[in-house]
């Protein structure tokens, strides 16, 4: 069987609504992103990435459409959304389904797939290299990561850029996604982990909004977010 045959009837059909949702998701990844590789000719190293697809990725994704259905509930979520920060979409509330429905595509994508894949992170050293490219590759093709709005001159000065609200809450699903589907407590992960991002003021602003309607204290310090 291809491998646009196995992501059509094995994995994607894991996450759509129905067949034809599931054919226009396998298209859509196939134009986006480098998909087949010599290297999937060795069964183990295909059978390592599906194994991925199924069990880490699909239900990421699932989790991370769950949490941003049930943010759509909330009628703040709904006006945060719609912010005139972003030209591109004139209906933001479908806009942001649709991002929901093609969230982490490029992690099937050769850039990324093996590298996730074969990382162990609790012995990160031996595959690091390899998950470092896959990262790398991930974060400037997913704009809901705040590491994609952050321009690095040649001399490695980085000036992070405004994060459009659409994405703001798609980071927010995503964090919450990530917590389920990895069998970690959001509110454990939160205070550790807001701090390390490096936020424009207008996005540092626009992130604590959203926690706060969230129930969180958030204190801003520059261009960084803590938890009180």
């Amino acid at each position: 069987m291809n491998k646009k045959r196995i992501f059509e009837s094995k994995i994607f059909s894991l996450f759509c609504d129905n067949k034809n949702d599931t054919q226009k998701l396998v298209r859509l990844l196939y134009e986006r992103f480098e998909i087949e590789s010599l290297d999937y000719e060795d069964d183990e190293v295909w059978n390592l990435a599906e194994n991925y697809f199924i069990n880490k990725v699909i239900p990421h994704k699932i989790e991370v459409r769950r949490a941003g259905l049930d943010f759509l509930k909330e009628k703040w979520f709904k006006e945060l959304l719609s912010l005139s920060d972003n030209p591109n979409t004139n209906d933001p509330v479908e806009q942001f389904k649709y991002n929901l429905w093609i969230h982490d595509l490029s992690k099937f994508s050769i850039h990324e797939a093996y590298g996730y894949a074969i990382h162990d992170f609790k012995n990160p050293k031996p595959t690091q290299s390899l998950f470092q490219r896959a990262w790398h590759h991930h974060k400037l093709n997913n704009a809901h990561h705040p590491e994609y709005w952050l321009s690095v001159e040649r001399n490695g000065s980085t000036t992070a850029l405004p994060m459009p609200s659409i994405y703001v809450g798609e980071m927010i699903s995503d964090w919450i996604g990530a917590s389920k589907s990895y069998g970690t407590d959001f509110k454990e992960w939160l205070p550790k982990n807001l701090p390390q991002f490096l936020w424009h003021p207008y996005t540092a602003n626009l992130a604590a909004e959203y926690l706060s309607k969230m129930g969180f204290k958030v204190r801003k310090e520059e261009q960084k977010l803590y938890l009180e």
